[in-house]
């Protein structure tokens, strides 16, 4: 029971194979040659364009499988005439029998530590005594690798004994009625892994073999394999003095849970940094620019933008990447151009959508547009002399423009204010803060944008406002106290102390931190506080910066995660795309990985990484147990990626749990290790196991009769041959999962499925029923609880284990949860 097999003693040597069917008499027995029907068949006969004799006849002849039963022929005829053609058709049934049939009756598949009764059905023309033989062996006809078995399923003998004998052949002699359907059944137990072939034969009181069958079934494990994954970030030591000459160092290991012998494997991937998906968000900024030129044959201010920012991101990596030639020549020869061609230099209207747009509503003032214009203004303003020596001086009139265009704004929404609170005592609205923000974000905190307006207005009252801020404009707030653009370097001209804004951005910081919602590998911002799903790729961006200013944060193992998850676009996969959200986005999103590597020194990187097994403390240089060096020098350094059996990893038959594996990292830059396990567990539990998902499972006794429900106490109830059951998976998560979440449901030996799942009309899962396993799915997991159920049959009597069902994240499979599970007695069929 339990799944449990490390224990298994091998029996002895494998019995002589039996005796051929019939008696010695050849001439008696020579009808009977081909008695042991193997091959089975649904469809033995399909001919076409079959021309018949000049009577209209034509005959087909073919060898009947070893199916017992009635074969239904149909036959489709048609003959051309002098103007038309005629059709025709007709079914006809041929039944295929023997004197004494022998059909099985055996589940379809069997699970280790099973204990099952099985057998088959004898049928005769004429009653007597006949006797059953039933032989087992592994349908490979070798033992399987990690047991030396001659079967995955013994026979068992003198059940009625504490410790039944184990063997891999008997006999019954049963007295049958003609015509009368008689099961014969054995006692079985599943002991390992593998294909069972079962062999049955039936002779008759006079010693002639009449009829056989070999049946294969499948001897499968307790569970489902899981996958358990996680990241982190490894990273030297700081040095204590710039004079140490001691090497910069750090160790990490990972230790295994206990699995089922031989059954596990181990992919591992490190890399350093975040360049490739900084490079993949710059190439979709572009192309999307290229793009609307293409189609509209004018640009979007707002994507050339972003395009500026990544001809600031992409040479702050130490690579000789050639794109970012590309990026600083398309600066200079477009992006700057058409922003100030879009902006109207004598005018308060700031920048513009696209020039089209700026000449339909001459009257209107692009404030926010002009906002993140001075944000990427001052960005530009840090690039290498021998691009910025190149801007035109209308780009700093156009800048002015956008500026004037901000204050008009900021004057006109505290002229309203202060319209709406004269009684400033008892004012029943706020201000804009979050507008204020953004506004501050963008043109910075010492600029003197709301000088003469309302005091409400001013830096210190949002800053002491700061409660009423949504998660976009926390983030874009500590990122204006701290601008990524300026090193940490702020301008104190607002009266504040460096301590008020380290205070400031520290409260901040965790009140972003405590929206961080961890899913394995990656962890995310929510929306808001107390909310299920994630923010936008590009707040989860602003976040990530903003966190990484406060340092006791930027130290935490869910900031290396929160990395993961924007790197990957909001997605939970790897995949390396043109990432599908908008161009501002994609913008924010190399803003926060830049700052991200350049804190831990990834875009300068000259780090190496030893990867070994065992827990001794060398330094991993050398030695057989090495598993694998890599050295990272630069920025977007390709990435180790190696996957190993737990055999390779010092696992055993005696010793099926592998060797630690540790990390060790020298030098300066920051690896991010990714680690997932696939493995199937040793052992089943009680109580679910959560992972992100919380699984139940529950099982009740149908009346076909009302279609009334009721409960099933396996405790104190035995299940009986031909009840009815339904089975109720109930799923809770309490974080939406975009992406396809896969329930897996592995069959007890003594249930078949009778009908498909019923659909969650809110979820719309989509069922599958397979033959060893129910399965259903959905495209997008909505937080909370959903059920799928199930109609089962039962069908074989003896002892077994209700196996665990799986829910997991499809494109990021450690996010699962096991249900409980427990034995299912199945009272013997007519006690």
């Amino acid at each position: 029971g339990g799944g449990s097999i490390a224990h298994l003693v091998p029996p002895g040597p494998p019995p002589p194979p039996p005796p051929p069917f019939g008696p010695s008499n050849p001439s008696r027995n020579s009808k009977h040659t081909k008695l042991v029907r193997g091959h089975f068949a649904t469809t033995p006969l399909f001919k076409t364009k079959l021309i018949t004799d000049k009577n209209g006849k034509v005959t087909v002849r073919f060898s009947s499988p070893g199916n017992i039963g009635t074969w239904m022929v149909r036959s489709v005829a048609v003959s051309p005439t002098a103007s038309s053609y005629q059709f025709g058709q007709k079914t006809t049934n041929i039944i295929a029998k023997r004197n004494v049939n022998l059909e099985p009756s055996w589940p379809r598949i069997v699970r280790l530590g099973d204990k099952f009764q099985a057998g088959c059905s004898i049928t005769a023309n004429v009653g007597g005594n006949y006797t059953i033989r039933v032989s087992v062996q592994n349908a490979k006809n070798h033992p399987p690798a990690m047991f030396v078995l001659p079967s995955p399923v013994n026979l068992l003998m003198d059940t009625n004994t504490k410790h039944p004998i184990p063997t891999t052949t008997a006999t019954k002699t049963v007295s049958i009625l003609a015509e009368t359907p008689t099961e014969v059944v054995f006692d079985f137990s599943a002991v390992a892994f593998g294909d069972v072939k079962a062999t049955f034969t039936a002779t008759d009181q006079h010693g002639v073999a009449q009829d056989g069958f070999s049946h294969s079934t499948p001897s499968l494990g307790m569970q489902e394999p899981v996958f358990v994954a996680t990241s982190f970030a490894i990273e030297p030591k700081k040095q204590t003095s710039p004079s140490s000459s001691s090497s910069s160092s750090w160790v990490e290991g990972i230790s295994f849970p206990s699995a089922v012998p031989l059954s596990g494997t181990v992919s591992l991937s490190a890399g350093v940094g975040r360049y490739p998906a900084v490079k993949t968000a710059a190439e979709g900024v572009l192309s999307s620019a290229m793009c609307q030129q293409s189609h509209l044959g004018y640009y979007y201010s707002e994507t050339l933008l972003d395009v500026a920012v990544a001809a600031y991101v992409l040479p702050k990596f130490n690579n000789n990447d050639p794109i970012r030639e590309k990026f600083s020549s398309f600066l200079l020869s477009t992006v700057i151009p058409t922003l100030v061609d879009n902006t109207d230099l004598s005018m308060s209207t700031g920048l513009a959508p696209s020039k089209q747009q700026q000449n339909l509503r001459g009257d209107t003032r692009f404030w926010n547009l002009s906002v993140y214009g001075l944000y990427v203004y001052k960005l530009m303003l840090q690039m290498s002399p021998s691009v910025t020596s190149k801007f035109p001086q209308t780009l700093h009139q156009a800048a002015d423009a956008w500026t004037r265009a901000v204050r008009y704004e900021v004057t006109s929404l505290s002229s309203t204010y202060k319209d709406a609170c004269k009684d400033t005592l008892h004012c029943e609205i706020n201000p804009p803060y979050d507008t204020l923000a953004y506004i501050y974000w963008g043109v910075g905190v010492s600029s003197n944008i709301t000088a003469g307006t309302v005091s409400a207005f001013s830096l210190s009252s949002l800053i002491n406002n700061r409660n009423n801020l949504n998660t976009d404009s926390k983030a874009y707030l500590v990122n204006a106290l701290f601008p990524t653009n300026n090193n940490n370097n702020h301008n104190q001209d607002d009266g504040l102390s460096s301590s008020i804004y380290s205070s400031i951005v520290s409260t901040l910081g965790r009140e972003l931190f405590s929206q961080i919602r961890v899913q394995g590998r990656t962890a995310y911002i929510t929306q808001g506080s107390g909310t299920a799903y994630a923010a936008s790729v590009g707040t989860n961006a602003l976040a990530l910066a903003a966190l990484e200013k406060d340092k006791n944060l930027a130290t935490s193992p869910l900031i290396e995660k929160l990395g993961n998850w924007v790197a990957n676009g909001g997605s939970q996969t790897n995949n390396r795309r043109l990432y599908s959200f908008s161009p501002r986005a994609a913008a924010y999103l190399m803003l926060g990985l830049e700052y991200y590597d350049q804190v831990h020194g990834n875009t300068h990187p000259d780090l190496t990484l030893a990867i070994r097994k065992g827990s001794s403390s060398s330094s991993g240089s050398g030695g057989d147990d090495v598993l694998g060096r890599a050295s990272f020098t630069s920025a977007g350094s390709p990435p180790f990626e190696k996957t190993f059996t737990w055999q390779q990893l010092g696992a055993t038959k005696e010793q099926p749990t592998p060797n630690p594996v540790q990390f060790y990292v020298n030098g300066t830059g920051e690896a991010s290790i990714v680690f997932g396990m696939s493995f199937i567990p040793s052992t089943v539990y009680s109580s679910p196991v959560y992972f992100g998902f919380y699984v139940e499972k529950s099982v009740a006794f149908i009346d076909l009769s009302t279609m009334e429900l009721t409960p099933w106490d396996y405790k104190t109830t035995q299940l009986v041959p031909g009840q009815d059951v339904r089975v109720t998976i109930q799923v809770t998560s309490a974080d939406d999962v975009a992406g396809t979440v896969q329930i897996i449901d592995p069959l007890p030996a003594c249930l078949e499925p009778v009908s498909k799942q019923q659909r969650d009309w809110w979820s719309m899962w989509q069922p599958t029923v397979m033959k060893d396993k129910v399965v259903c799915s959905v495209s997008y997991f909505s937080a909370g609880t959903h059920t799928c159920t199930y109609d089962a049959h039962v069908v074989t009597s003896g002892e077994f284990w209700l196996p665990p069902t799986k829910a997991s994240a499809v494109e990021q499979p450690e996010l699962m949860g096991l249900s409980n599970t427990h034995a299912i007695n199945v009272a013997t069929r007519g006690a």
